[in-house]
């Protein structure tokens, strides 16, 4: 027995020395805080003080994100090495909000790539690749397609605006052995535009709802290189009616709204048109297409430039109903995925 038990002690040992060597030895005790400051004061048509004049009761996209993603890729081969989440708050002295936390991190060199983790209507797709990882957004509704059936003959595909997704970008961040912890410091920035849109507006009383869509916009962005797709599509967002007090005429009715994208296609000019959609009180749709060529010199514009105001000099005309009596707003399911709620 004492044999038999001796060799049991030799065989477990033997066991135990050779799972050691096959262990990998790393070192969890290495970590880095992440701080990143959330740059907002810089957003046209979002940063108070650069909304156009008269439009400030139009609902505009809120940015208040909680919490970051925070992935580190490989710098040699661009592959995503690990990635955690930092939710901690506080104020830096500019009075900007940071968000930070302290994530472990094993020995090496990694380009850092730090977002919004809290979207709502963006998605996140390749994040496996810092040169593939994109930010995009899904179609709309069969049921919004059907709204805006004079754009048949239009092959851009319709998809629902992005929110703005604050990206922080870090390169050739190293973790050395034996160092416990690093702080660094990041400012997030958005890679979307927002724009102002108006449009004048007769017998807007007739109007229950309305929406617009803007072709030839880039729908897609890499967010590690920080390019926005080359592929057009079409932005869908809602439009409110209003009063622009500065327009020279009699009638000061406008429909106007704000909207997000992932930037203009120079190349898509050709295809750039706006097209409006009204639903009227009695139930029925009405359009008003813009041009490209219009759109163009819209987009060329001092105010477009300057303040991604576009200002459209056209009259859209809606045509009364037969009767006003026994009006009805629609309501329809597929509506619920759109966000805020006109208020005529």
């Amino acid at each position: 027995m004492s044999k038999r038990l001796a060799c049991l002690f030799v065989l477990c040992a033997i066991i135990l020395f050779c799972g050691c060597e096959r262990r990998p030895l790393v070192d969890y005790s290495n970590s880095v805080t992440l701080k990143v400051k959330v740059r907002t004061d810089n957003i046209l048509n979002i940063t108070p003080g650069t909304h156009y004049p008269g439009s400030e009761n139009i609902p505009r996209p809120v940015i208040d994100t909680e919490i970051y993603q925070v992935n580190f890729y490989d710098i040699n081969t661009g592959e995503l090495a690990f990635y955690n989440y930092i939710s901690q708050e506080e104020i830096a002295d500019d009075g900007n909000k940071v968000i930070y936390g302290t994530i472990k991190v094993r020995p090496g060199v990694y380009d850092v790539l730090c977002y919004n983790f809290d979207l709502q209507s963006t998605l996140i797709k390749n994040m496996n690749s810092w040169g593939d990882i994109t930010a995009y957004t899904s179609e709309i509704s069969e049921y919004l397609y059907s709204r805006f059936q004079s754009r048949a003959d239009n092959s851009d595909a319709i998809y629902y605006q992005p929110d703005h997704v604050l990206v922080a970008r870090l390169d050739d961040l190293e973790i050395k052995e034996y160092v416990k912890e690093e702080v660094v410091e990041l400012d997030a920035n958005t890679v979307n535009d927002t724009y102002y849109v108006q449009v004048r507006l007769k017998n807007g009383k007739y109007a229950s709802n309305a929406t617009a869509v803007l072709s030839g916009l880039a729908v897609t962005n890499q967010l590690g290189p920080n390019i926005c797709g080359t592929v057009p599509g079409a932005t869908f967002f809602e439009m409110y009616k209003s009063v622009d007090t500065r327009l020279r005429s009699v009638n000061q009715n406008v429909l106007c709204g704000v909207f997000n994208t992932f930037g203009k296609i120079d190349e898509a000019d050709s295809r750039m048109t706006i097209t409006f959609n009204v639903v009227t009180t009695k139930g029925d749709i009405q359009e008003m297409v813009v041009d490209a060529e219009e759109m163009k010199k819209v987009f060329a514009s001092e105010e477009a430039i300057n303040n991604h105001w576009l200002l459209i000099d056209k009259e859209f005309e809606i045509v009364p109903p037969e009767s006003e009596q026994g009006g009805f707003r629609p309501t329809v399911s597929d509506w619920e995925e759109d966000r805020g709620v006109i208020e005529f």
